[in-house]
């Protein structure tokens, strides 16, 4: 029977809580195609072993899925939320094992379950779909692919190590982490790579919807707020090493790195989510290696960065980019383009060009025309970072790029807006109307120059605090310092030696 709002999508009344196989125990299911079940395969609640789910193809699986009335349309209101997992693992049990299957339906987000496993591994699969794990220990989620705008790995509590997975970002936090009373999740990171592409087929104003619904955020934690615990935020110890956001232009294959941004919320409503501010600001450091507890506490390994007033931005002139050019997703309007590289954001710490100025220009007065105007544009506006005289590696390349767009319309409208890019050791950044490399435009005011410690060279990252080498004394009421951050003097003045913050 059709859904009437969804043509091409139908429910069957005949059958809707069917099941492709239900096992107890240990049991090897291998090389099967699902279609079209209520659910494909479900195990009893029994302690089992050794269970093994290897090679399998579901699809479609939401045609039932779901909670139905009697004349087989689905059901409206809070009963008509999905009903059950497509693979429910069950229960309990050591080894278990779920590696090269597919769970294939967009529609749905209810793909996978596992539940109290002590002991397995999930790996090599194509997961379009959320998968749970809860309260799991000693399991590990490795080298799979998620894709779909909703796709989402969700960690209820355990010790779960998260390795080498490709996430696509879509409408939501690719990892949501979910306190459950008061156990506290153990979650390892390493080499997950969260890929922000852009719509390589035609583009329309449908395409250009899906691109600007991308979630700002990559990981999310859900808050905690008991009686004895109101207003948690992080209930979790999460050790971060290389996960990074990547950037899928049209026709661009190379590595673009970008830092992960994280963020809290109350529940899964998109608009209760809340900036991790204490640690996005450190966002290219918390990407290469970290680990956070709970209470926002980040620690990190000493990374040094000299020399940081030799990088510059500069901006490509030339249209296009080398292939097939892609269109431009913003307005057609004239834009003119500044910038401000930051190494600490807490702190104010800032390049500058010598002369006391931290907010840079890149080029006016660019003209663009939108995807939807029948004229030839130069497409995706291309900027690349370099150092004077040097390679952008001795400067270390992990810092923030806020960069300021003034746009001005055919009509005469003005509009201010920035982005803020923590880069990761990339020197190649693509704005393409909507946003900068996957990190969005925001509306803001016209930028100003800001208060600066225009002597600073060279920063240390100590965890919370900070080491600076400086030409100058530092003011310590420019920017926000910890109690315990240190200046050292590396200038011709000998009067002083080394400050520290109290």
């Amino acid at each position: 029977m059709p859904d009437k709002s969804n043509p091409d999508k139908r429910f069957y009344s005949g059958l809707p809580y069917l099941c492709g196989v239900c096992a107890a125990g240990c049991a090897h299911i291998d090389c099967m195609a699902f279609v079209r079940l209520w659910q494909s395969i479900a195990w009893s609640n029994d302690y089992a072993d050794h269970k093994k789910i290897t090679g399998c193809w579901i699809a479609k699986y939401s045609t039932n899925n779901r909670v139905i009335n009697s004349d087989g349309t689905p059901a409206i209101g809070p009963d008509g939320n999905d009903s059950t997992y497509a693979i429910h693992a069950g229960f309990l049990g050591d080894a278990l094992v779920i590696q090269g299957n597919m769970v294939h339906d967009h529609d749905n987000t209810k793909g996978v379950y596992v539940g109290s496993s002590s002991g397995a591994t999930i790996n090599s699969n194509i997961f379009n779909c959320h998968v749970l794990l809860n309260q799991c220990f000693a399991t590990t989620f490795a080298d799979n692919h998620l894709e779909n705008i909703d796709a989402q790995l969700q960690i209820k509590n355990g010790n779960v190590t998260v390795q080498g997975n490709y996430f696509q970002k879509g409408s939501k936090p690719s990892i949501v982490i979910i306190p459950d009373g008061h156990a506290l999740a153990i979650v390892t990171c390493m080499n997950n790579t969260f890929r922000w592409i852009r719509d390589e087929g035609p583009v329309s104003d449908e395409s250009v919807d899906y691109m600007s619904s991308i979630c700002k955020y990559d990981i999310s934690f859900i808050e905690r707020n008991s009686f004895n615990m109101p207003n948690q935020r992080i209930i979790a110890t999460v050790s971060i090493s290389h996960c990074y956001r990547q950037y899928k232009g049209y026709n661009i294959q190379e590595p673009l790195p970008f830092g992960v941004l994280l963020c809290t919320q109350r529940d899964s409503y998109p608009e209760n989510k809340r900036s991790c501010e204490s640690i996005n600001y450190l966002s290219p450091l918390v990407s290469m290696s970290s680990v956070i507890t709970p209470g926002e506490r980040v620690s990190m390994p000493v990374t040094v960065c000299m020399d940081i007033n030799r990088i510059k931005m500069y901006f490509n002139s030339a249209p296009g980019i080398s292939g097939k050019d892609p269109l431009w997703l913003g307005p057609t309007a004239s834009f003119s383009y500044s910038y401000r590289l930051v190494w600490d954001m807490k702190r104010g710490i800032y390049a500058h060009d010598g002369n006391g100025h931290s907010l840079l220009g890149l080029c006016e007065n660019v003209m663009v025309y939108s995807y939807s105007e029948d004229i030839p544009s130069r497409g995706e506006v291309l900027f690349s970072l370099s150092t004077d005289g040097g390679n952008p590696e001795e400067s270390g390349m992990l810092f923030y790029v806020i960069m300021y767009r003034k746009s001005v319309t055919l009509d005469g409208k003005v509009m201010w807006e920035k982005v803020e890019v923590p880069v990761c050791g990339g020197s190649l950044l693509y704005d393409n109307g909507i946003c900068v490399c996957g990190f969005k435009w925001e509306r803001c005011p016209e930028p100003q120059e800001m208060p600066f410690n225009d002597g600073i060279t060279g920063i240390e990252y100590h965890g919370q605090n900070v080491v600076v080498y400086s030409t100058k004394r530092v003011d310590f009421a420019k920017g926000q310092w910890s109690v315990g951050d240190r200046v050292y003097n590396v200038g011709e003045d000998e009067s002083w030696v080394m400050q520290i913050k109290k």
